[in-house]
């Protein structure tokens, strides 16, 4: 059985991540080195996770309650969870399924006088074009900010200099993981102050913590052979078991549930000195080369798919294909024919959701997007005979049809 995704980082991190949290360090220029690897010296922090950056940031703005943000309609829950335990509201746009970016009419009939700020998650490990939404948010005076978790590139060019303030996640499964950490680019100087002052109040993670999350690393990495994920993925479905729910609990950041009031106490640490090594190590070594092999395969998968099934995000620019995602009428059933292949797609392998609030129902585009999502593997070792065995059961009379 071939696994949905492949995790992007080795032993030899898992290794040092470990010996790095024996020997400890000084956190300060560990932070001082990663923010010059990164190229955001005065530009930039680094916490423990986006929804940490992005819990930090809200704190710090301490808007009244009842204000709102406009939030692209496809993102982490855990995004909007945040925005509601800060007492405001988020208003979510619908989105193009090929741009995956809001038109101008669907932000203006966001906008209220009640409107601070706009949040852009780009998807599946492309970028979303912004110029419209740039324009728009100078012209209404709010906070732009871009939520880049999946769009990781390279430690170049990581805050536009149109955007106010950036985030990109190094978490478990993310391009260039450091099993943790996030960077947070933030344009207006006075601002970045306050932000790290407020995060030097923190406690500190626990060595431990870390440590056991480069453990379920290593789970994962022995799991993501064909042999012994086949074995696992054979287990569950005789014990009647969903792997789905075992995988996502074991590459999740944080206990809980997104509405559980204990959950931000758990995002409100610093990273500990071996996450900052890690994550130093993976900025000093990032393989551009391996990120354009995943790149490629993914246009020439999206060169070969059947026309009858949509493939969302192909307007977007740059793709990496950190997730490959397609819809289709029946995604269970293609799930099943996939794993019946040997090929373990998933409607699960990423933790997005459409945001729907008590005052604003789930938008119409990304509703109808997600309600037929599968995402397919695509990373640079999948043999070329899986990617075939894939495309013929897309092609096949009995594939489900979008």
């Amino acid at each position: 059985m071939r696994p949905r995704h492949r995790l992007d980082l080795g032993w030899s991190d898992l290794v040092f991540g470990w010996a790095a949290g024996l020997r400890g360090g000084d956190r300060a220029a560990l932070e001082d080195a990663v923010l010059d690897a990164a190229d955001l010296v005065g530009q930039g922090m680094v916490t423990l996770s986006v929804r940490s950056g992005w819990d930090l940031l809200l704190t710090v703005l301490d808007w009244p309650p009842g204000e709102e943000i406009v939030v692209t309609a496809i993102t982490h829950p855990e995004m909007i969870a945040i925005i509601e335990a800060h007492g405001l509201r988020a208003v979510p746009v619908d989105l193009d399924r090929d741009s995956l970016a809001p038109g101008r009419a669907e932000l203006d009939a966001a906008l209220t006088p009640r409107t601070r700020a706009v949040l852009v998650a780009h998807l599946f490990g492309g970028r979303s074009d912004v110029t419209e939404i740039v324009a728009w948010a100078r012209q209404h005076a709010l906070l732009l900010v871009e939520d880049a978790a999946q769009a990781f590139t390279g430690p170049s060019d990581l805050l536009d200099p149109r955007v106010d303030v950036a985030f990109y996640s190094f978490g478990l499964i993310k391009t260039a993981s450091a099993a943790g950490g996030a960077l947070v680019g933030v344009r207006d100087p006075a601002l970045l102050e306050r932000l790290r002052d407020r995060h030097g109040s923190w406690p500190v993670q626990r060595g431990g913590s870390y440590a056991a999350r480069l453990l379920k690393a290593a789970g994962l990495l022995l799991l993501s052979r064909p042999g012994l994920y086949g074995v696992l993925f054979a287990l569950f479905g005789r014990l009647g078991r969903p792997p789905d729910r075992l995988i996502n609990s074991v590459t999740r950041s944080f206990r809980g549930t997104p509405a559980d009031p204990e959950r931000l106490h758990r995002f409100r640490r610093q990273p500990s000195a071996a996450l900052l090594a890690v994550l130093l190590r993976r900025l000093r070594t990032f393989d551009g080369a391996r990120l354009a092999r995943r790149g490629a395969l993914g246009e020439q998968m999206s060169a070969e798919l059947p026309s009858e099934v949509f493939h969302p995000g192909g307007a977007l620019a740059g793709r990496t294909h950190w997730l490959y995602p397609v819809v289709v009428a029946d995604p269970d059933a293609l799930v099943a024919q996939l794993q019946g292949v040997g090929v373990d797609a998933s409607r699960g392998t990423s933790n997005l959701e459409v945001v729907a609030t008590t005052t604003h129902p789930a938008p119409r585009c990304a509703a109808g997007t997600m309600a037929g999502i599968v995402y397919l593997p695509i990373y640079p070792d999948l043999p070329e005979e899986v990617r075939r065995r894939i495309l013929t059961v897309l092609s096949g009379p009995g594939s489900p049809r979008p």
